[in-house]
């Protein structure tokens, strides 16, 4: 076995690697933070076996792994790198092996292709390292799949409604809510919200068991600061009427109660919001109500809504370089860069069709300020590592917060702002969303903002299952 003296562990990287090193231990879910190593983690992991190593992790990251191996001396003829999408398409033979699986949150859909293949060879791993920073992306029964895998048995059950019917109790209480008039309390308002909450929280600590290794990176001396703008949009009274009219064609009275559901800090919006909008088998009437009304915040009749139009005035007289995210392509991102290109704004186009070379070409450009706004979209968003940026803007808001997370992390970077001066090493967060005009019910919450209120909310109970997962970590 080849030394790795050229590396220097810091406590929780040894930490993890020690635990691995244990006869009985069947793997471990690395649940570490941004800047954490989670990369040099894992190689040092799976280094500190004699079995053959099979590496798993999306394509734009091959690349990255395949250096960090190199750069830390591991023999790197114990490690196969392959893509999640080639792994559908390989019949994986584990057996006798260890298997590292980076960007491990994917695994929670056990209905992917990619994923069965993985799972189901997955049995007969020696050991099994998943890394992820976010193994609750959008409800807290995600990370039930990633530790039954490495269990190799049915820890937490993985259907959502027994998840929560066994790890998950709601209540109802009264708080006050301020009246305001100018700036002063009037008189406080007395409302009915539910809070969601950890039930049975000693058995999911212990049924955690050896399986977690938490680590949260709190040194935030080498990562630039952010501040976090809400950005409401007062909708144009064409986009209105056609909201309106989708919102009539689409939901049912139920659909209707659950939209006029207000969100309040510490309350719990429970919707069940199926996050799989690409494919509409699986789509309830409210999912198609919330993708629809979605793109409408951006276009409206082939026209840039209000909305996009305060946001490009605002990326014109920005601080470069920006990042612009969208989860759409040709009513976000594309058309967002026809604007900029009309206003002589240099930008570039990131996406899934874009090629490795071209994204490695980007990358380094924009790092090296050859243009000033790059336009993300969702499936382009992993694996980058940008320099210097000033300021991202989300152009609509999504399911959950985990994935607009991964978008910030892009840009909010373990020593990305290193060579700056100290006034410049921050970034602003923009978050636009589109709401209706005052002349509407103030019980009326738009299809952008009630997506807000969710995610706040789903957040707020991940959260609390977070702190509960730091507890059962073992380093």
């Amino acid at each position: 076995m080849s030394s790795l003296k050229r590396i220097n562990l810091k406590e929780h990287q040894t930490k993890s690697r020690n635990v691995i090193r244990e006869k009985d231990s069947k793997g471990l879910l690395v649940f570490h933070g941004l800047g954490s190593g989670k990369t040099l983690t894992s190689i040092a992991m799976a280094h500190n076996s004699d079995k053959e190593v099979i590496v798993i992790v999306p394509a734009s990251l091959k690349d990255n792994y395949k250096k960090e191996i190199a750069k830390f001396g591991a023999n790197k003829k114990k490690f196969t790198i392959m893509s999640f999408e080639m792994s559908a398409k390989t019949k994986l033979q584990l057996k006798n092996k260890v298997l590292v699986v980076d960007e491990a949150h994917r695994l929670r859909n056990t209905n992917r292709k990619d994923t069965k293949n993985i799972i189901d060879a997955s049995k007969k791993a020696e050991k099994i390292i998943l890394l992820t920073g976010t193994p609750f992306v959008n409800r807290p029964n995600d990370i039930a799949s990633l530790i039954n895998i490495i269990a190799r048995e049915n820890v937490f059950p993985t259907n959502k409604d027994k998840f929560e019917q066994e790890y998950i109790e709601v209540t109802t209480k009264v708080v006050n809510v301020p009246y305001k008039v100018f700036g002063l309390t009037i008189y406080q308002n007395q409302q009915t919200i539910q809070v969601a909450d950890i039930k049975n929280r000693k058995e999911y600590i212990k049924k955690l068991g050896n399986y977690v290794s938490f680590y949260e990176n709190k040194n935030s001396s080498n990562y630039p600061s952010k501040t976090v703008y809400y950005k409401p949009v007062v909708m144009s009274a064409e986009q209105e009427k056609i909201h309106r009219a989708i919102e009539a064609e689409q939901l049912t009275n139920e659909d209707r109660k659950m939209l006029k559901v207000n969100y309040k800090p510490g309350g719990y919006v429970n919707i069940n919001i199926n996050e799989n909008e690409n494919k509409p088998k699986e789509k309830s009437k409210l999912n198609a109500y919330l993708s629809a009304t979605r793109q409408i915040s951006n276009v409206v009749k082939g026209k840039p809504s209000p909305k996009v139009f305060q946001m490009l005035e605002k990326v014109k007289n920005a601080n470069k370089p920006v990042v612009v995210y969208s989860n759409y392509i040709s009513k976000g991102v594309k058309m967002f860069q026809t604007l900029l290109d009309k206003d002589n704004i240099t930008s570039r186009l990131f996406t899934g069709s874009t090629s490795a070379k071209d994204k490695k070409k980007i990358v380094e450009d924009y790092n090296n300020r050859k243009f000033d706004v790059l336009c993300l979209s969702r499936s382009g968003s992993e694996g980058l590592d940008l320099k210097r940026t000033r300021e991202v803007h989300i152009m609509e808001p999504f399911w959950n917060n985990s994935q607009l997370d991964q978008v910030i992390g892009r840009a909010v970077r373990y020593k990305s702002h290193e060579n700056m001066p100290n006034n410049e090493k921050n970034v602003d967060i923009y978050h636009w969303y589109s709401v209706y005009s005052k002349r509407s019910s103030s019980k009326d919450i738009s299809a952008d903002k009630f997506l807000i209120n969710m995610s706040k909310s789903k957040q707020e109970l991940i959260n609390k299952f977070i702190e509960a997962t730091k507890e059962a970590s073992v380093i």
